[in-house]
């Protein structure tokens, strides 16, 4: 890969109206696609945020290879509403769609094959476990988290999150496939996660962020109808 390049614009109306958009390229990969419209409003008092969100993605051969990743335009589209109570209280609703017909069977916003040897921007960030990103899918998410600064615990915050997914689907093809492939099978997703997170208020290290993180998750597996898989996991990050 030779050249890898990208162009994007944003403008701010400076009514609490944002437009966005980008199209970058990768030699003999893909061609991707960002755009986003972000509005802001008082509502009951308080600011009320959402947004449309679109990304998408082409391959640039179509001869059966490992580059060979989509058939046709693969996209990740997303509406997301967020609302802050008493400045103590945030909650979020989000939802997603994907389609990703092909050899890979799931939508990614980088350019680049290799795993983490790029990023690409994408906005949707759920932290619990799955990126819910199969082709077909459709996810729903709702999110709180709750400053506890009027309990005389400054830095500190609390939370909670749920997502729900369905009609995840494996690739439409694959060069090689094992003996649990079935293009026709669709899975179902859930994950619920519970957040302690505390923030230093002063001194040199102010603003650094202690987060310990639990998710539990589930998911029909493509090898037994009927069957639920779960996994447990418990995370602490310092940002």
């Amino acid at each position: 890969m030779d050249y890898l390049h990208s162009i994007g614009a944003k403008y701010d109306f400076k009514n609490d109206l944002v437009l966005e958009a980008a199209f970058g390229q990768s030699e003999g990969y893909v061609d991707q696609y960002f755009a986003k419209a972000s509005y802001k409003f008082d509502l009951g008092g308080n600011p009320f945020t959402t947004s449309y969100q679109f990304y998408g993605a082409r391959d640039k051969v179509d001869d059966r290879s490992a580059n060979d990743i989509y058939d046709g335009t693969a996209w990740l589209q997303a509406l997301t509403f967020g609302y802050k109570v008493a400045e103590v209280v945030d909650l979020r609703l989000e939802g997603t769609w994907v389609k990703a017909d092909g050899q890979q069977g799931y939508f990614l916003q980088r350019m680049t094959p290799t795993y983490a040897s790029s990023n690409g921007r994408l906005d949707i960030w759920w932290d619990n476990r799955s990126d819910f990103n199969a082709n077909g899918e459709k996810a729903v998410f709702f999110g709180a988290m709750y400053d506890l600064k009027n309990w005389d615990l400054p830095g500190w915050a609390v939370g909670a999150s749920y997502v729900y997914a369905w009609d995840a689907k494996p690739a439409t093809w694959q060069s090689n496939p094992d003996a649990y492939y079935d293009k026709n099978r669709t899975i179902e997703e859930s994950s619920y996660s519970l957040d302690a997170v505390y923030t230093l208020q002063e001194g040199r290290a102010k603003g650094t962020m202690f987060k310990l993180h639990f998710t539990e998750y589930d998911t029909t597996p493509i090898f037994q109808a009927g069957a639920v898989v779960t996994a447990t996991s418990f995370r602490m990050s310092v940002t």
